[in-house]
């Protein structure tokens, strides 16, 4: 069983606590992040955990709170180990469209974890959002 972590501060805008980038994987998902950002400034932030020490849209708020995101903020937390992930988007980052969101999460976001591609997963994200301004 995969050790469980608890909401975490973040201090980058990826964090790869799993080990489930490799070096070049994580120059793609960093790349992505700062096009979102420039483009339209919003901040996605993408975690990667063995397990959630609760359930997935819960430790992803906890994770928004305690790293004090706001209204031009995306988190993409994903549990490697546990096969588990939330995808929370800010009002301001979604451009006030919660299907929007919706659709990106399961048309874009949700085949990339099913094949196991962690970075296409966030690339998916960050140009999704970028797809939304």
């Amino acid at each position: 069983m995969a050790a469980t972590t608890a909401p975490l501060k973040l201090s980058d805008a990826v964090t790869d606590s799993a080990g489930a980038l490799s070096s070049e994987e994580t120059a793609e998902v960093k790349a992505a992040v700062e096009s979102l950002q420039s483009a339209r400034d919003v901040r996605l932030w993408v975690v990667y955990v063995d397990a959630f020490d609760g359930p997935p849209a819960e430790w992803t708020r906890n994770t928004r709170s305690l790293t004090k995101m706001g209204n031009r903020d995306a988190i993409l937390a994903i549990a490697t180990t546990q096969r588990k992930y939330a995808f929370l988007v800010a009002p301001a980052a979604a451009s006030g469209s919660e299907q929007a969101v919706d659709d990106l999460r399961r048309n874009k976001v949700e085949p990339q974890l099913r094949d196991n591609d962690f970075a296409g997963a966030a690339v998916a994200a960050a140009t999704g959002l970028q797809a939304l301004g």
